[in-house]
């Protein structure tokens, strides 16, 4: 039977501090999500509450993935510099923080033997169930993680920004309407 909510958090020694420096590992996350849903949507020509209704059900990689085609498809041809800088940038996203992001979300929480850290153990299931490694983190380790994650998603608006102010002078993309029959 589990713990209450309640005695978790001092059952695996969560401080404050660490519980505060997840919370912003989770809303920086939000925060980029959201910038790379509005780079699918700018580059489809979705209008906002349309778009929302598709992009809501689709997962992080997922998304990932399609803004990495879209930006392949529509921006590689009359900007390849620009295209290549966002797939790079959406790799270190999806290789680099992604990872970090989730062991700290979603990971197994426990008593760490150093002082000021809390233990993380990554637990995954992709068919097969996978443990670990173990990790000890500070809160300003967790907090070094946010920090990373707002940068990122610092450089993924200007380059939603840029392709904002290129969208109006590609006429591969702006929408014609539709002929009546």
């Amino acid at each position: 039977m589990g713990m209450p909510a309640r005695d978790l958090a001092r059952s695996v020694n969560l401080s404050d501090k660490h519980l505060q420096a997840i919370g912003t590992v989770a809303v920086r996350w939000a925060e980029m999500e959201n910038n790379i849903e509005e780079l699918v949507w700018d580059l489809t020509n979705m209008r906002h509450a349309s778009a929302l209704a598709v992009t809501t059900h689709i997962n992080e990689s997922m998304l990932v993935n399609i803004a990495k085609s879209l930006v392949d498809l529509l921006v590689k041809g009359p900007e390849p510099g620009l295209a290549a800088a966002i797939t790079a940038h959406f790799d270190h996203i999806s290789g680099g923080l992604y990872p970090q992001r989730n062991a700290m979300i979603h990971s197994t929480f426990g008593v760490s033997h150093l002082p000021g850290k809390t233990q993380i153990l990554p637990i995954k299931a992709r068919g097969k169930l996978k443990f670990g490694p173990r990790a000890d983190f500070s809160a300003e380790d967790i907090c070094a993680l946010a920090d990373e994650i707002y940068e990122a998603n610092v450089q993924l608006y200007g380059y939603l920004e840029r392709i904002r102010e290129l969208i109006p002078t590609w006429h591969h993309i702006v929408r014609q309407p539709l002929a009546r029959r």
